[in-house]
C-alpha cells in the first residue's frame, strides 16, 4: 500500500511538472516554424490535455485540483487563440514540409482538445475547432487512409471519432457528407487489429462508424446503411475479436440501429442479412466462459426490446452473447428483422417461386435459420430455433423442407440431438387458422415433419438393439398422433373437410 501511495505521489509530481502554467505558455509552445520546437510543443500540449480528460472520480483531491487547473488554462487559451490559428499554421506547415511525426501528433492532440472543449461553456470554441478541421484538413485525413496501417491513419481515426461525438453529433452530418466513403482502402481497415500509437485501428473504425448512429443530432446516419459493405464490414472476422469488443459492437448495433424506429425495417433487413448473421454464427462457436465485469463489461446486454430483462449476468461467453442477440433480432415481432405480421399463409398471392422464402413475411429469418444456425449442434441453438419458430409459425413448414438435420436412426449424438429438437418443434401449438382453410402441406409439416420420413420411423421402431432409439421414435409418433387429433378437431369445428 505504501508503494502505491508513493507511486501515485510521484506520478502527480510528474503531471504537475509537465502541465502548462498559463495560456501564454501554450501559445508560445505552438507559435513556431521549427520542427523540433513544434513536436515538443504539441507533445507537451497532448500530455497537458491528457490530465484534463481524466475522470474526476476515484482520484485524490490534489489530482482533481490539477485537472481543473489544467482545464481552466486550456479554456483561457481557447479564448485567446484567435480561432486556433496556431493549430492551423502548424498543421499546414506539417503538410507542406511532410513532417511525419507532426502529421500523427497534431490530429491526436486536436481530438483530445475537442474532448476537453465538449462542455456547454466551451461549446462554441470546440465547434470552431471542428469547423477548422472540416474546412481545411479533410484532404489530409483522406490521404492518411491510403496507408491504413500507419500511425497517421490511427491518429486521424481518433480525431474522426471525436468529431462525430462532439456536441452529441453537432458536426456528424457535415462530416458524413465530406468524408469519402468510396475509398478502396476502407475495405481493409476493419481487418487491422494491431494497435498503432496505442490505438486499435479496428476498434477506432468501429467507434467512428457506429458513432454516427449514436449521435443524437445526426440526421443522416441512415445513409451509411446504404454504403456497400460499410456496416456489414464491421462484422467480418468478428470471430477473432474479444468478448468485450463483440459485446460493444452488438450493443451499439442493437441500441442505435435495431431499436431505432426512424430506420425502416427494410434497411435493417438489408444490413442484417445472411452474410452478417453468418459471421456472428461463426463467432458463436466460442464457448469460453468469461466474467464480464473482469473485462470491463459491467452490465452485459440481454438484447430485449424495451429494456434489460432477466437476472444479472455474472458469467457469459461469446456464444451466449450472440444467441441473445439473435433472439432479440428474430423472436420479437415488430422489432429487429422480425415482422409483426405472420401466420400459416404466404404474403403474396400466386404460385411460389424457387424455395418460396421470398413469399414469406419473415423469409429472411428462414434464410438465416437454414444457412447459419445448426439447431442440432448445441442446446442453445436448438432453443433459439424453437423460439424463432414460436414467434413466426409461418416458418415451421418451410423450415422442415429446408433443414439439414439428419434423422437416420442410431445411437448417435447427432440423431438424439435432432430428434430432441424435432420433439420441441412438434410441441409448438398450431396457430389458429384464418378465414380460409390452411394448406394441407402446411398442416402436415406442423403435425409430422416430412423430414423425419415414414421409412426412418419404421427403422427406428424396428431397432431391437437400441431401446433408446425405439423410445425416441415412439415419442415422435405419439406426439404426432396427439397433435393430429387437435388439428382434426379444429378443422371439423370450422366445418372444413
Amino acid at each position: 500500500a505504501k508503494d502505491e501511495v508513493r507511486d501515485a505521489a510521484a506520478e502527480h509530481l510528474k503531471d504537475k511538472h509537465i502541465s502548462f502554467k498559463s495560456a501564454d505558455e501554450i501559445q508560445r509552445a505552438l507559435d513556431s516554424t521549427d520542427v523540433d520546437m513544434l513536436i515538443q510543443g504539441f507533445t507537451h500540449l497532448r500530455e497537458h490535455i491528457r490530465i484534463c480528460n481524466r475522470p474526476a472520480e476515484g482520484h485524490a483531491a490534489e489530482v482533481r485540483v490539477l485537472r481543473e487547473s489544467n482545464r481552466r488554462i486550456v479554456y483561457e487559451w481557447a479564448d485567446q487563440s484567435h480561432g486556433f490559428a496556431a493549430i492551423l499554421a502548424a498543421w499546414t506547415f506539417a503538410q507542406t514540409h511532410t513532417v511525419a511525426r507532426l502529421e500523427g501528433l497534431i490530429p491526436i492532440t486536436v481530438g483530445r482538445l475537442l474532448q476537453v472543449l465538449d462542455t456547454p461553456e466551451t461549446f462554441n470554441h470546440g465547434s470552431q475547432l471542428a469547423r477548422l478541421v472540416l474546412d481545411n484538413f479533410m484532404r489530409a485525413i483522406h490521404r492518411a487512409f491510403s496507408t491504413p496501417r500507419s500511425s497517421a491513419c490511427a491518429a486521424m481515426l481518433h480525431l474522426l471519432c471525436q468529431l462525430v461525438e462532439f456536441g452529441r453529433g453537432e458536426h456528424a452530418d457535415a462530416l458524413r457528407q465530406q468524408f469519402d466513403w468510396t475509398m478502396n482502402s476502407l475495405a481493409t481497415v476493419p481487418s487491422i487489429r494491431s494497435s498503432v500509437v496505442g490505438y486499435s485501428v479496428r476498434r477506432l473504425w468501429t467507434r467512428f462508424v457506429m458513432g454516427f448512429f449514436a449521435a443524437e443530432r445526426c440526421q443522416s446516419a441512415v445513409e451509411l446503411l446504404r454504403v456497400r459493405g460499410l456496416v456489414g464490414g464491421l462484422f467480418r472476422g468478428v470471430e477473432k475479436d474479444s468478448y468485450q469488443d463483440i459485446h460493444a459492437l452488438l450493443a451499439q448495433s442493437f441500441d442505435h440501429i435495431v431499436m431505432n424506429m426512424r430506420i425502416a425495417r427494410a434497411e435493417k433487413r438489408r444490413v442484417f442479412g445472411v452474410p452478417l448473421m453468418g459471421h456472428l454464427a461463426k463467432a458463436a462457436r466460442n464457448v469460453e466462459v468469461v466474467v464480464p465485469q473482469s473485462v470491463g463489461v459491467n452490465v452485459p446486454m440481454h438484447f430485449v426490446p424495451g429494456g434489460s430483462l432477466g437476472e444479472t449476468i455474472t458469467s457469459d461467453s461469446v456464444a451466449e452473447l450472440i444467441v441473445r442477440f439473435f433472439r432479440g433480432m428474430m423472436t420479437h415481432p415488430g422489432y429487429g428483422i422480425c415482422y409483426r405480421q405472420h401466420g400459416l399463409y404466404t404474403v403474396r398471392s400466386g404460385a411460389e417461386t424457387g424455395d418460396g422464402m421470398d413469399e414469406l413475411n419473415n423469409g429472411l429469418i428462414l434464410r438465416v435459420l437454414v444457412s447459419c444456425i445448426q439447431p442440432e449442434s448445441a442446446r442453445r441453438m436448438s432453443e433459439l430455433t424453437v423460439d424463432i419458430l414460436r414467434a413466426s409459425p409461418e416458418l415451421v413448414a418451410p423450415f422442415w423442407r429446408s433443414t439439414r438435420c439428419s434423422f437416420e436412426p442410431g445411437v448417435t449424438l447427432r440423431y438424439l440431438g435432432a430428434t430432441a429438437f424435432a420433439l420441441r418443434v412438434m410441441g409448438l401449438e398450431v396457430p389458429a387458422a384464418g378465414a380460409a382453410a390452411p394448406k394441407l402441406g402446411t398442416l402436415v409439416e406442423h403435425v409430422m415433419p416430412l423430414a423425419i420420413g415414414r421409412a426412418g420411423l419404421g427403422r427406428g421402431l424396428q431397432m431391437r438393439s437400441a431401446a433408446l432409439v425405439r423410445y425416441r421414435t415412439l415419442q415422435i409418433v405419439a406426439l404426432a398422433l396427439d397433435k393430429l387429433t387437435q388439428v382434426r378437431a379444429e378443422l371439423q369445428g370450422r366445418g372444413w373437410r
